[in-house]
């Protein structure tokens, strides 16, 4: 997956953005698509938090651009293909009624969904934020050793069905945190779950369940 948006999709007609003046920018790897992203804006950040833990997504691209309109101009952040249809994220800006109609068009001559970046029935959950931001580190570090082969490998020797993360940390079998972006990597393609990550920030206590079995 590459991070240039005309490399897959023929976004014609939309300004290639900038970083704002005196904004953040942020540099990330997708696990999701084996490639880095360059982010704007703290919303997307977030997003992408999400996007890589969502089952549905087959790929996503930072699209980091701009529809232009008469009316103004509406942020397109992502360019995502799920499953079973693909759909733009777009900075939402209900003063731009106008902008958001004549977007909405666009994508549709696509054949392109439209979703806010951040779904308002959707609250911030900081803590689900920062768990999985610190997974998601944990794993860019770790991703070379991240292959079918070491991860099958690996879920086969949790016995019982659960393990915590205190008891990943003293696996003698595995070093560097390896057991433990096996364990993660799982969680983020539903094969473990934790019940408590949108609760409470990990830690060694952390429990990590078995949910599937593991066939990848």
């Amino acid at each position: 997956m590459s991070n240039d948006p005309n490399a897959s999709f023929p976004y014609a007609g939309l300004r290639e953005a900038v970083r704002p003046k005196g904004g953040h920018l942020y540099r990330v790897f997708s696990l999701t698509n084996h490639a880095p992203m360059t982010l704007f804006y703290q919303e997307q950040l977030l997003a992408w938090s999400m996007l890589e833990f969502d089952p549905a997504v087959v790929s996503f691209e930072a699209t980091n651009r701009w529809f232009d309109h008469d009316s103004g101009a509406i942020y397109i952040a992502y360019y995502v293909r799920y499953v079973d249809y693909d759909c733009f994220l777009y900075v939402p800006n209900p003063s731009r009624t106008m902008a958001m109609q004549a977007l909405a068009k666009y994508a549709k001559s696509f054949g392109v969904r439209l979703s806010p970046l951040i779904p308002e029935k959707s609250p911030f959950n900081e803590t689900l934020f920062w768990n999985r931001v610190n997974m998601l580190s944990v794993l860019v570090s770790a991703r070379d050793k991240l292959s079918s082969r070491n991860l099958k490998k690996f879920a086969s020797s949790i016995r019982g069905g659960e393990v915590s993360v205190g008891e990943l940390e003293l696996m003698s079998a595995h070093s560097n945190q390896e057991a433990i972006a096996y364990a993660f990597e799982l969680v983020r393609t539903g094969y473990f779950s934790i019940n408590s990550l949108g609760d409470e920030l990990l830690s060694g206590s952390s429990m990590l369940k078995v949910t599937r079995v593991v066939k990848i």
